[in-house]
C-alpha cells in the first residue's frame, strides 16, 4: 500500500454558522486546526496584486501612506455590495492557489489537519482534502451572531450569509454535516461523533497505527 500523507479535514460553512467554535473544540481536544483567516490576512498584507485588483475594481485610489486603506475600501463596499461581490469572486480563487500552495510544503507528519476554511467550495480546492466538514446553522442564528460579533449593517450580513451559501448539489461521500442550533454540549458531542467516524474511516484504509496514535493522544 502507497504511504498515506497526512490526512485534511476542512471545515466549512455559510458565515455565522460557527465554524470558529468547532475549531476551538478542535483545538481543545489536541489537534491542529489552521485557520484560514488568519492566512487570508497575512497574504493580503503581502500581495501587491491585492491593491492592484481593488483598485482596479473600485477605480478610485485605495492606498494610504503605501497601504490599503481599508476603512475606505469598507465603506466603499458597503455601499457598493457588487463590487465587493465582484473583488471576493477573483479573490477566493486566487487565496485557494495559495492555500494549495502551502499543503504541498505541509511535512508528512501523517497527522490530521483540520482547516477552518469558509467559502471552501468557491476557492476550487475542496478536491484537496479527505473529508470535509460542514457546519450548518439557522440563518437567523448565523445572522445574530454575526450581528453581536461585527456589528456590521443588516445588509451587509444578508449579503455575507447568501455569498457563502454552499449550494444544493453538495453530495460528496467525504462529508460530515454537523448542526449548530442547540447548545454548547450537543455541538461536543457532533464533533466527538465526527472524531470517532474519521478515525473509523482512516482505520479502513489501512492506517491502523495512525489510528491506535491519534487515539493515545487524546487520551493524554
Amino acid at each position: 500500500m502507497e504511504d498515506k500523507k497526512n490526512y485534511l479535514v476542512g471545515i466549512t460553512g455559510i458565515t455565522g454558522s460557527g465554524k470558529t467554535t468547532v475549531s476551538n473544540i478542535l483545538r481543545d481536544y489536541g489537534y491542529t486546526v489552521l485557520d484560514i483567516d488568519d492566512f487570508s490576512r497575512k497574504i493580503i498584507r503581502e500581495e501587491k496584486i491585492i491593491a492592484y485588483k481593488l483598485k482596479k475594481i473600485i477605480k478610485k485610489e485605495i492606498l494610504y501612506k503605501g497601504n490599503i486603506d481599508y476603512k475606505k475600501v469598507g465603506n466603499i463596499f458597503d455601499k457598493y455590495p457588487h463590487l465587493e461581490n465582484q473583488f471576493e469572486e477573483w479573490f477566493q480563487i486566487f487565496l485557494g492557489n495559495k492555500i494549495k500552495e502551502e499543503i504541498l510544503l505541509l511535512k508528512n507528519d501523517k497527522i490530521i489537519y483540520f482547516f477552518d476554511i469558509p467559502f471552501l467550495y468557491k476557492k476550487g480546492i475542496h478536491n484537496l482534502f479527505d473529508y470535509i466538514w460542514i457546519i450548518e446553522s439557522k440563518k437567523d442564528y448565523c445572522f445574530q451572531r454575526i450581528k453581536l460579533r461585527n456589528n456590521y449593517s443588516d445588509e451587509k450580513i444578508i449579503n455575507l450569509i447568501e455569498n457563502s451559501n454552499l449550494g444544493k448539489n453538495i453530495n460528496e461521500k467525504n462529508i460530515t454535516i454537523i448542526k449548530n442550533n442547540s447548545t454548547i454540549y450537543e455541538l461536543k458531542s457532533q464533533i466527538k461523533n465526527g472524531i470517532e467516524n474519521l478515525l473509523k474511516n482512516i482505520k479502513l484504509e489501512g492506517e491502523k497505527s495512525f489510528v491506535k496514535e491519534i487515539k493515545t493522544k487524546q487520551k493524554k
